[in-house]
């Protein structure tokens, strides 16, 4: 996948060009919500991981960083109301093993799948994959439909890679010499995934040179970003 073909450097380049927010959905995800076929909604548990980039190029996996950036999105999505009639909010229930780990791996699969509908349309010979939305993860998350009675689930997964001081001062001397020295950036996504057939009905960006989602408040703020777009303004986060 694009992904993998691209260098962390390059990756954080194309990141740091695209700050902002996108939303993107299919033509079903489109009918459903106005047909109201994406009310009960599973909220799923937040994966973020957070690594550290090093003055000369190194990305390396914070577990710390990473248990304290979840936490602070478990505790915002714990705000999250829905308005009106449109979406009823469905717990998600205790997992056994096997299902535990079914979902484990269809989030890490949604976090490839929503990075290649970021990045494949920016790619020569892949802007067609603007307009066709045609991004699935397989029905392999149907047993939470059944156990829940949810018709899609919200997913919200990411990266944050922080640069360290060192990094910072390298981007200094270097643009007093016209070099570019790429920092950290954060990148997170919020989708909802139909949990029958396990198509992609709609996904959020927000990407930022500046954020730190090891502050709870910098964590809200990205999760907010990521609420705006979502079918008929249905979720919001309570003050």
């Amino acid at each position: 996948m694009i992904g993998r073909l691209l260098s962390v450097c390059l990756l954080l380049v194309l990141l740091a060009g695209c700050a902002g927010t996108g939303s993107l959905s299919n033509t079903r995800g489109q009918q459903l919500a106005a047909q109201g076929g994406l009310k009960r909604l599973l909220v799923l548990p937040p994966e973020v991981t957070v690594s550290q980039l090093s003055a000369g190029g190194l990305v390396e996996k914070v577990p710390e960083w990473s248990r304290q950036a979840e936490h602070n999105f478990t505790t915002a999505l714990a705000g999250l109301h829905a308005s009106g009639q449109k979406v009823a909010l469905v717990p998600l229930p205790e997992l056994g093993e096997a299902e535990q780990e079914a979902l484990e791996e269809h989030l890490a699969l949604y976090a490839q799948v929503a990075n290649d509908a970021f990045f494949l349309p920016r790619v020569p010979g892949w802007q067609h994959k603007q307009a066709r939305f045609d991004y699935t993860l397989g029905p392999g998350l149907a047993y939470l439909r059944d156990r829940t009675g949810a018709d899609v689930a919200l997913m919200v997964v990411g990266q944050d890679t922080v640069s360290t001081h060192e990094r910072k001062a390298l981007m200094v001397v270097g643009a007093l010499f016209g070099v570019s020295v790429p920092l950290g950036v954060t990148f997170m996504t919020a989708g909802v995934v139909d949990l029958k057939t396990g198509d992609l009905l709609w996904v959020n960006y927000d990407v930022s040179g500046t954020g730190d989602m090891r502050v709870s408040k910098d964590a809200r703020s990205a999760l907010q970003s990521l609420l705006k777009g979502y079918p008929d303004s249905a979720l919001t986060l309570q003050p």
